[in-house]
């Protein structure tokens, strides 16, 4: 519901903007339109702010499509990008998980067989939260005044390690690079995102029920994941000493530099060990953009159907106005202009009504993108500028041809003629 709200919202600030545009073009037009221009210029140039003019709906139609296109465009390479820089400049994309540890020397020794080198090899113990501040869970979920939620309740799946990863860092504390014994209270490191959910800040306890042993921790760090790197990344890091004796499994993370590469080393480590599971980069890339091309069908069809809407109130509003285009053309005719003048001025005409109404829209679509990377998807905005060019430059064109091709029974006959066919 607030998603679709906002999408309304949006599409109403947009539309507003749009026709601000348009209004203080025509009057910024009107005043300010140099005398020294050419005569086809000043008089193209007049055509956007005299009576009848078509630079309001024109800008709602066509901008609006443009500003449809333009943002689905951005809003799809800025999240495309992600799993491109995930994937790239040697970085790990191949991930085998479930491996136990009388398998870990064995899945490692067919990697380097193949020239595959083990970028990482984690061990993960699963676990669960006991207790807050003193206070178990249960007794939490019994409290009506006290707040819980899924990460009281989830099962932790963590790891141990005196390293910090460079998918991480510190925001608040210090990671602790010592040994301890699960007897001691134990510091720990947690992720940022999960502190709110758990309602804790730095220097809380947490009991965690480490299948079966209770293992009191203090948190003594805070950390920034950037969950979008093809890491092994966890909510809770513990230091070494505490965990190695737990039941665990491990997670080996390599890279594969092509499909053939993977699936031959995916396909050996199976054929030997049937439990261990793999996660391919490459393939995941290819699913989101299968899901990119369907929505984007979806949305560019939409965008379309408004541009050509725009389009078909263009060719309605050359038809209405066509008794005083007629009075004009046959006056500029009569006035001794030539039929080339008369289709440089309506070629100046609709060239800067299509290109108003699309560097509007994508300019609109340019800060709705910024705001959906950085508020919603919380990454980098990635600006699509030649993309963007060539939509600005298509509707242009788009627009110029459609108004000259209905307006053409006016600039290509002879005055006579035209008042004749026109009675």
């Amino acid at each position: 519901v607030v998603v679709a709200i906002s999408y309304v919202v949006v599409m109403v600030v947009v539309c507003g903007l749009l026709a601000g545009m348009a209004w203080v073009t025509t009057r910024l037009l009107k005043r300010l339109t140099p005398d020294s221009l050419p005569y086809v210029w000043r008089q193209g140039l007049a055509n956007l702010y005299r009576p009848n003019n078509q630079t309001l709906m024109m800008m709602l139609a066509i901008g609006l499509g443009t500003f449809l296109v333009s943002m689905f465009i951005s809003t799809e390479r800025t999240l495309m990008r992600q799993i491109e820089v995930a994937d790239e400049m040697g970085r790990p994309n191949l991930i085998f998980f479930d491996i136990q540890p009388d398998q870990q020397s064995g899945v490692a020794r067919i990697l380097e067989q193949r020239g595959l080198q083990v970028v990482e090899s984690v061990p993960i113990v699963t676990m669960r939260l006991s207790a807050v501040n003193g206070v178990t869970i249960d007794e939490m979920r019994k409290d009506s005044t006290r707040r819980t939620s899924w990460a009281h309740r989830r099962e932790y799946r963590s790891t141990y390690r005196s390293y910090l990863n460079e998918s991480e860092t510190v925001v608040e504390g210090v990671f602790d690079t010592g040994t301890y014994s699960p007897e001691q209270v134990v510091p720990i490191s947690v992720e940022k995102d999960i502190m709110g959910d758990l309602d804790v800040s730095l220097g809380d306890t947490l009991v965690f029920d480490v299948q079966g042993i209770p293992v009191e921790t203090r948190i003594s760090s805070v950390r920034e994941v950037e969950w979008r790197q093809v890491r092994t990344n966890f909510f809770v890091v513990f230091p070494d000493g505490v965990l190695e004796d737990a039941p665990h499994f491990s997670v080996i993370v390599t890279r594969a530099e092509n499909d053939a590469e993977s699936g031959g080393v995916q396909a050996a480590v199976v054929r030997e060990y049937p439990n261990v599971s793999s996660i391919d980069l490459s393939l995941i890339l290819k699913v989101i953009e299968s899901v990119f091309d369907r929505i984007g069908f979806a949305v560019r069809f939409m965008a379309l159907f408004s541009i050509l809407t725009g389009f078909v109130v263009l060719a309605a509003a050359v038809v209405v106005s066509r008794v005083r285009r007629v009075e004009e053309t046959v006056l500029l005719k009569t006035l001794g202009a030539s039929r080339a003048q008369v289709f440089a001025i309506m070629s100046v005409e609709y060239t800067l009504l299509g290109m108003l109404a699309a560097l509007t829209g994508a300019v609109l679509s340019t800060a709705a993108s910024w705001g959906l990377a950085v508020f919603v998807f919380e990454t980098q905005y990635v600006a699509p500028i030649g993309a963007l060019a060539a939509v600005v430059g298509g509707v242009t064109a788009l627009t110029l041809a459609v108004g000259l091709i209905n307006s053409r029974g006016l600039y290509a006959r002879p005055p006579l003629d035209v008042l004749r066919f026109e009675a």
